[in-house]
């Protein structure tokens, strides 16, 4: 990937291997909890399983936010950082 500003090599920021393993595991963490609401919504149970629910989506948000971080490139030579999407103004 080249960089937007100088045209020299990007490399991906120093936190992109602990922000995978930390998607990774929101994401197996979610799988689990959308199970847990399905087979309580099977046995019938009133409103637990929505309540597990959403504390899933609430943990599968938190794994797309983890992916979106292991995607931030910087540039060894101008220093500009950004993603795929553009660079978020402070």
């Amino acid at each position: 990937m080249r960089c937007r500003q100088c045209g020299s090599d990007m490399d991906f920021g120093p936190f992109r291997k602990e922000s995978r393993s930390r998607c990774r595991q929101f994401l197996i963490l979610a799988v689990i909890l959308g199970l847990v609401a399905a087979v309580l919504l099977l046995l019938a149970i009133e409103i637990w399983p929505w309540w597990v629910a959403t504390a899933g989506l609430f943990v599968l948000s938190q794994a797309l936010l983890k992916w979106h971080d292991s995607r931030w490139v910087i540039c060894q030579q101008c220093g500009e950082s950004y993603t795929h999407w553009g660079r978020a103004e402070p």
